[in-house]
């Protein structure tokens, strides 16, 4: 059996061999979301929240303890908990994620079209994401506000962000044109909009994959992320275009890695992962 840790329950583990998957990093999900709530001020919303947070907690850790294997997504989940859970180390596993194939075949084609040198006299910068603080909504603002003063010919495209971005930033930033808030767009979209872009932003704190990462490399756009998420997994296979965060005042386009070559494709396709999977689980 294969649940989720927070619904690994003690009638399940009676059932026969559990493992316990993780899809998100739970606990640091929650400490985030607590401490987001506080740096705002405390409120009647963020005591409910702290609340609420310290059951699920227990039913998270209670399922980890259960479980005869524990199935990390990514490297930096799996690190952190060896270092928080030593004692679990023995039946800790490493999955990874990928796109559907359809889609690896659509991000191609905009690799393959992908300009070498920057297409205007400004960077065009792209951030997707939902804005919260675990996505590292702050540090993208203050990205945002020495940028345009340093560089005012960059613009800023964030995506998929819902309405709360505009109500976070300066309203002057979204007038002039410079900063463009897409809420919501449909997935027959995305291409497009990562072909109109020179450079990615990843900028979370703490992520369980973060499929955007993903998508923005596989389009041949160089990145600029922060250590979290898929970053571990994906720099062996993106040397050149999977770069730290922030961007330096110079950037240079991305010289695309040959993924067919050096093994990407094979290792974060569905069957690979699933050959993996069986083999993490049952080991």
């Amino acid at each position: 059996m294969e649940p989720l840790a927070i619904s690994a329950s003690r009638r399940l583990a009676r059932c026969g061999r559990l493992v316990a998957r993780s899809v998100q990093p739970e606990l640091r999900y929650l400490w985030e979301d607590l401490r987001g709530d506080l740096a705002r001020r405390p409120s009647p919303r963020a005591l409910a929240n702290a609340v609420l947070a310290a059951p699920r907690a227990a039913d998270v850790l209670g399922g980890w303890h259960r479980a005869s294997r524990i199935l990390c997504m990514g490297t930096h989940e799996l690190e952190w908990m060896r270092r928080r859970f030593p004692r679990w180390s023995g039946k800790l596993r490493l999955y990874v994620c990928a796109l559907p194939p359809e889609e690896h075949e659509a991000l191609a084609e905009v690799r393959r079209h992908r300009q070498d040198a920057l297409a205007g006299p400004g960077v065009r910068f792209l951030w997707i994401g939902r804005w919260s603080h675990q996505k590292g909504a702050q540090r993208l603002t203050a990205f945002l506000r020495e940028r345009m003063a340093a560089h005012p010919k960059d613009t800023f495209t964030l995506a998929g962000c819902g309405p709360a971005a505009a109500r976070h930033l300066p309203a002057a930033w979204l007038r002039t044109g410079r900063v463009r808030l897409i809420p919501q767009f449909p997935r027959t979209a995305l291409p497009d909009l990562l072909a109109s872009h020179d450079a990615g932003l990843f900028t979370s704190k703490v992520e369980g994959w973060g499929l955007s990462l993903t998508e923005m490399l596989e389009s041949g756009l160089p990145v600029y992320a922060t250590e979290a998420g898929a970053v571990a997994d994906l720099r062996p296979y993106f040397p050149g275009s999977l770069r730290p965060f922030p961007p330096p005042a110079g950037i240079a386009p991305a010289c695309p890695e040959d993924l067919r070559a050096n093994g990407y494709y094979e290792r974060f396709s569905w069957p690979g992962i699933a050959r993996s999977y069986e083999e993490q689980v049952l080991s």
